[in-house]
């Protein structure tokens, strides 16, 4: 074992997620019972709902609670209300939206300033035809993919191999952690997509205009209002 990993101090997150799975494993939620909402668990346990969200997640995602938009939380008649499962094991290698979007504020702002200077013709063509098919999709459930495809395309502009493994490799990373169906299930909505399409859109005039600094803090902007809305 490692000696790092095994003295680790799991996650708020986990922590959270683990106290309601022993709370639904005595009983204390029964199945087809409804959990109290976000917000009442986020006061009851003092701490934000964007942590309760996570922790309800991670149960879905193991089978304890179903999440019904707009009905609530819903506890399963499964398999895992008699299993001693380590919730902090089970979800080691997950990645949370929160996380998600924190490291990429780390590095994409400043990809998002080089790739304003490197971009080639080819490159600024590419941003005005994804922003344009961009406004046209109806379907939220396409959101993920244009999305993707947006920051990619900003890493592929830096002409920086580094940069750009950089992201695909944060990218490869969320979508094992099961982002793609968490953000579309539980974060997207019309209005969050619309403000993610304008900001988009923002970014990719400061890009065509060529100014870098610009461009770098509209992607800041358009990260810090992602994470914003998550809570």
């Amino acid at each position: 074992m490692n000696l790092f990993e095994s003295t680790k101090e799991p996650k708020l997150y986990q922590q959270i997620a683990t106290k309601i799975a022993e709370q639904i494993r005595n009983r204390e939620y029964l199945p087809s019972e409804r959990l109290p909402s976000e917000r009442m668990l986020a006061e009851q346990l003092n701490i934000s709902r964007a942590t309760v969200r996570e922790a309800i997640i991670a149960l879905e995602i193991l089978g304890y609670v179903e999440i019904r938009m707009g009905a609530g939380i819903y506890v399963l008649d499964s398999p895992m209300l008699h299993a001693d499962i380590n919730i902090e094991t089970s979800t080691r290698n997950e990645v949370t939206p929160n996380e998600f979007i924190e490291i990429r504020l780390l590095v994409e702002p400043e990809f998002t300033e080089i790739a304003t200077i490197n971009a080639t013709r080819a490159d600024l063509e590419s941003f005005k035809k994804l922003q344009a098919a961009t406004e046209r999709i109806n379907s939220l459930k396409d959101h993920y993919y244009f999305d993707k495809k947006f920051h990619l395309l900003i890493a592929e502009s830096t002409k920086n191999p580094l940069a750009r493994n950089i992201m695909k490799q944060i990218w490869e990373s969320a979508e094992q952690s099961q982002i793609p169906t968490n953000f579309n299930k539980h974060y997207v909505t019309k209005r969050t997509w619309d403000l993610s399409v304008q900001e988009h859109k923002e970014i990719i005039n400061a890009i065509l205009a060529r100014d870098p600094k610009l461009a770098r803090h509209m992607m800041y902007k358009h990260l810090v209002g992602v994470l914003l809305r998550l809570h």
